[in-house]
């Protein structure tokens, strides 16, 4: 699998809480050889000072970019 990233992060408080969300576009490489574009979005919490909690949710956007090119 080859994974290329662009991040963005961002910050903000919440109840407590510091939340950091990195999202961007990737390309994995699949079994046929083919590279297909995604993206991403990573949410993490941290409370005390420490990672409590990861969320990462990752979309294949390879159809959204055919649809935009009329194909």
């Amino acid at each position: 699998m080859t994974v290329s990233f662009f991040i963005d992060p961002h910050a903000q408080t919440i109840d407590n809480c510091y939340f950091v969300t990195a999202y961007g576009e990737m390309t994995m490489r699949e079994k046929d050889g083919k590279t297909v574009p995604y993206e991403y979005c990573d949410i993490y919490r941290f409370q005390g000072g420490k990672s409590v909690e990861l969320n990462s949710f990752v979309i294949k956007t390879e159809a959204r970019a055919v649809s935009a090119t009329g194909g």
